[in-house]
């Protein structure tokens, strides 16, 4: 196993609650999530949690967002048992580590604030 980047990122909930959250929902989520946030309880707190997972995703792979990657290059499921499973467009992960790569990511959230952790790792 070889470490590609870590990243991370925190972000305060109350930052969405002042936004007009559906055209922000659009811009940050993949077609996946956005049936899925359709669906949620918590709208706000759903995207919270995607927001700052991307974040932390993009700063793993060292470009941020914007040219080299995108918000919905990203995509964040959960497995059947509830364990975040993190996805990136594998010809966007390609063009950035020359490698297949696996994205590791963790999650927690309290009232106010949403914290995630990313590993990337090389697999080929």
């Amino acid at each position: 196993m070889k470490i590609f980047g870590v990243g991370t990122d925190l972000l305060e909930i109350s930052r969405l609650k002042s936004s007009n959250i559906f055209p922000l929902a659009k811009r940050i989520l993949s077609s996946y999530e956005i049936t899925q946030f359709e669906y949620s309880k918590n709208k706000t707190l759903f995207l919270a949690k995607r927001f700052c997972v991307k974040e932390a995703v993009a700063k793993a792979f060292g470009v941020g967002i914007g040219k080299s990657l995108s918000f919905k290059d990203i995509t964040l499921s959960n497995d059947a048992l509830g364990k975040p499973v993190c996805t990136v467009c594998m010809e966007v992960s390609q063009k950035i580590t020359n490698h297949e790569v696996l994205v590791h990511v963790s999650i927690s959230d309290t009232k106010d604030l949403v914290l995630s952790y990313c590993v990337i790792e090389l697999i080929t």
